[in-house]
């Protein structure tokens, strides 16, 4: 597929993970990615969410929930490529581990 460079791109992890080079994200972090800044991006890209209520009443739920994510954004993403998947770029990936900080119980933090 051409992207906006001209350039004809393959879709594959390696151009895929820098379509969150030089992208400034909201704090929701949801952004199309369609189009990215490096000329040797692929111009489709996106990214998987998911959405958690921050202000959780159980603490084995909240801290189920903060260990799975954490796992998921960490060690998780060497598992992306094995089923086609790219994994996040470090700045997207540090980003939403820090959004995890934002889970409570009770109005305390759990990580």
């Amino acid at each position: 597929m051409q992207n906006k460079s001209g350039a004809f791109i393959e879709p594959c992890v390696a151009t895929f993970v820098p379509a969150v080079d030089g992208v400034t994200f909201p704090a929701s972090l949801n952004i199309s990615l369609t189009d990215g800044f490096d000329p040797g991006v692929y111009p489709i890209a996106g990214t998987t969410y998911a959405l958690v209520y921050e202000h959780q009443t159980s603490t084995a739920t909240a801290a189920g929930l903060v260990n799975f994510f954490a796992w998921v954004l960490t060690s998780g993403q060497d598992l992306n490529v094995t089923v086609y998947y790219a994994p996040l770029g470090s700045s997207l990936q540090s980003l939403a581990y820090r959004q995890l900080k934002k889970i409570t119980v009770n109005g305390k933090p759990v990580a």
